[in-house]
């Protein structure tokens, strides 16, 4: 009799946890080496040998040059010297993989036949892709799991989470900090926000002891001093220090239970005493950057702290008592700790996995289905509920998902010739034919009059506002509108690239909490306005001037106070900008079909730099639509069509279930792909584009395309394998011409052009 065990592996930075059931039996979390995680370190042996888990730790202590402790910290690198040996990630991965597996089909009592992975909300193509090679061939089927869906599955288990709710998950873990909002529908469970902080975890807590155990103690530092300067160490002395930093890690987790813990210091130095107050001290601003990560997460959903059903906390850095203390602070939600924090992913995710049985696996599915014949395929139903991503948003989505929190907008340069190069993609020698779709099901135009702008109350250049909604109640000001040449000289000198084809525009604003104390990141709801009513977002990752002090973004502010905060942005050298708008959503009438959205906020116009009416044809070197093209995206390698743009819109939706704000049009993009290996539908779906003739781009609608009519929506948890048709929704203001559609990758793009 065939085994019929469910594993789900959640693959951590520092620790991986294994959960595991068969028929006759519930999930358990599998030990490894006697402890309920594997770490996820990897040792490499000179023969090509791999060790993993406490042996790797083990083995690394005598030659640390063959350890690697964080494989998933790499895993946007294809290969990693290690010694004298260059590994392929994924080999390091799978290594990983294979020894939890193995350990799972001995719980299990039989070979695991679903092996579910789970993975941060925010992965791109790359790094899911890694992670999915490495995988292929543990089981016989695969799936894939976003953590806070897991996490908030196995909160749903336990506690009430109705229909419309608002969860929000915070994951402490041991090497990065991730946020997310995880809203209730009626299809299941969707992230509504995500974001992460891939610089603080537990071993930045634990670091923090370690600095202040050596400012306290001369010898400990001159010891550890010694031991940092390179050369060889004595294998005795590493396997001492290996068990300070361990014992450090107890001391954290004792200290989450009693006002004092031990530690034992390094080559005989004696013990020292950490009291649970020194510990908060050093470790509470840390804990205010995970709070105000949180919070702006939310607030970029347009919820405010009293808008969450519950807070609950993820990974085994959040048992400090001090991070549940600023989260009651900030929010009057309750906030939830499991027994067992660092297997709620797991334990989560496997309830979401052993849920789908009356979904076939990708493998299975292509199996024992008849190709059709055509450029559709049979739709494959994920075996997850899909996640929604939050950086996608639009002004126009289908009720059911949920508010859009506004119109994003961003500049493809490659579309320009710089930064990259555009593939020109010529048709295939032979004369294979352009691709072409049936004719898309009968429908009408969806567009709202207006201009959005229109609604918003003008401010005047240092003229403080007041903003209130329910999710957020804020003074702010802008303060200057740099759009000429020093502006961009600002951010040029700051380490962003510079082109002809495009500038730089420095924003400088002020802003502070009205009537609570309140993380200020108001960088989600502050856009540009072009003379096309286009709301043009910052670049979140941008170099700043010295001045701007970007620490003040997770900086948590008293009411009265403000903090000065810079955005950048970047815009096609032929754009206009009419306004700087501050700017929440909010319904019209709250859960009726078809209620609007209703914009609230500010607009200030701006003067901003005189532009030629010349500009690069974003086309130039465009291929027609229907055409394929050999596409690489990453490690993602796709022959891609783009086939046409579909105005009639409510042919694909009800036009009920459509709402949106003043001065948008929804079009459906209709693509065919054809890959040759299990590729997410999602992560080819979230770099499509469509473009207007200055070159500034706008992704789909967060709500993900259309299911109906042969198409696969492009979210999260949808495999593709063969030729798939996919059917991006756009919300694009109603004065934007298309000029060209396409997809992009890190230093390249693919476009087709729109001939109108």
């Amino acid at each position: 009799m065939r085994s019929s065990a469910t594993a789900v592996v959640d693959f951590g930075t520092s620790h991986t946890v294994t959960v595991v059931s068969a028929a006759a039996g519930g999930p358990t979390v599998v030990s490894v080496d006697g402890e309920p995680w594997c770490p996820s370190a990897v040792y490499w042996g000179a023969d090509g040998t791999p060790s993993v888990g406490a042996d790797a730790l083990r083995l690394g202590r005598a030659q640390p040059a063959r350890l690697e402790p964080r494989p998933k910290a790499r895993i946007t690198e294809p290969e990693v010297l290690l010694a004298d040996t260059v590994v392929p990630t994924t080999a390091l991965v799978r290594a990983v993989l294979s020894r939890v597996v193995s350990e799972a089909a001995r719980v299990a009592g039989g070979p695991v036949q679903h092996l579910a992975l789970t993975h941060p909300a925010d992965w791109g193509a790359s790094r899911l892709g890694v992670l999915l090679s490495a995988a292929q061939g543990l089981a016989p089927r695969l799936s894939t799991v976003a953590e806070p869906v897991g996490a908030a599955a196995w909160f749903a288990e336990r506690h009430e989470l109705p229909e419309g709710a608002h969860l929000a998950v915070l994951d402490m873990g041991g090497g990065t900090c991730d946020a997310a909002i995880v809203s209730r529908a009626a299809r299941g469970l969707t992230i509504a926000a995500c974001a992460g902080l891939p610089d603080l975890g537990g071993n930045d807590l634990d670091e923090r002891i370690v600095t202040h155990l050596r400012q306290r103690h001369v010898e400990l530092d001159r010891y550890l001093a010694d031991r940092e300067q390179g050369g060889q160490v004595p294998a005795e002395e590493m396997v001492a220090l290996a068990r300070f930093r361990a014992d450090v890690r107890d001391a954290k987790e004792v200290l989450s239970r009693y006002p004092h813990a031990d530690v034992v210091l390094p080559g005989r130095l004696g013990e020292a005493i950490l009291t649970r107050a020194e510990f908060e001290d050093l470790v509470r601003d840390d804990l205010r950057r995970a709070v105000g990560l949180l919070a702006g997460t939310a607030r970029d959903c347009g919820l405010g702290p009293a808008d969450l059903a519950a807070v609950h906390l993820v990974g085994g850095s959040s048992r400090v008592p001090l991070l549940a203390q600023l989260l009651q602070e900030w929010t009057p939600a309750p906030v939830r700790l499991d027994d067992q924090p660092e297997a709620v992913v797991a334990l989560g995710a496997h309830t979401v996995a052993a849920g789908t049985d009356g979904v076939e696996s990708v493998t299975e599915a292509l199996a024992a289905a008849p190709r059709p014949s055509g450029d559709r395929t049979q739709v494959v139903a994920a075996p997850v509920p899909p996640a929604v991503p939050g950086r996608r948003r639009s002004w126009l989505a289908p009720a059911a998902v949920g508010l859009a929190a506004s119109l994003v907008a961003v500049l493809v340069p490659v579309l320009l010739g710089d930064g990259g190069q555009v593939t020109a993609g010529a048709p295939r020698p032979g004369g294979e034919p352009r691709v072409t779709l049936p004719e898309p099901p009968p429908g009408e135009p969806f567009a709202i009059p207006g201009d959005f702008t229109d609604e918003l109350p003008a401010a005047k250049t240092g003229q403080q506002v007041a903003l209130e909604t329910s999710a957020t109640k804020v003074n702010w000001r802008l303060d200057e509108f740099a759009d000429d040449e020093e502006g961009d000289r600002a951010l040029v000198d700051a380490g962003n690239q510079d082109a002809d084809a495009y500038r730089w525009i420095l924003v400088r604003t002020t802003v502070g909490p009205r009537a609570e104390p309140d993380y200020m990141d108001m960088g989600g709801h502050v856009h540009l306005v072009d003379d096309r009513g286009m709301m043009i977002s910052p670049i979140r990752n941008a170099a700043l001037p010295d001045d701007c002090r970007p620490e003040d973004r997770n900086k948590l502010v008293q009411p009265g106070k403000t903090v000065g905060q810079c955005l950048a942005f970047q815009v096609s050298a032929s754009t206009p900008i009419t306004d700087v708008v501050l700017s929440v959503l909010s319904p019209t009438s709250p859960g009726s079909p078809g209620s609007e959205l209703a914009g609230a906020g500010y607009r200030v116009p701006v003067t901003g730099r005189r532009v030629s009416g010349q500009r690069k044809d974003v086309t130039e070197r465009a291929v027609p639509l229907g055409v394929w093209q050999d596409v690489e995206v990453n490690d993602v390698r796709a022959r891609v069509a783009m086939v046409d743009l579909v105005e009639d819109i409510t042919g694909y939706f009800e036009e009920s279930t459509l709402r949106g704000l003043a001065g948008s049009r929804g079009v459906v993009l209709r693509i065919v792909v054809d890959v040759d290996r299990p590729t997410s539908a999602y992560f080819l779906s979230n770099r499509v584009f469509v473009a207007d003739d200055r070159g500034t781009a706008l992704f789909p609608a967060f709500s993900g395309g259309p299911r109906t009519h042969g198409c696969h929506d492009g979210t999260e948890q949808e495999n593709l394998t063969g030729r798939a048709t996919l059917c991006e929704l756009f919300v694009v203001p109603t004065g934007m011409p298309i000029s060209a559609v396409g997809i992009t990758g890190v230093k390249q793009a693919y476009a087709w052009r729109v001939d109108r």
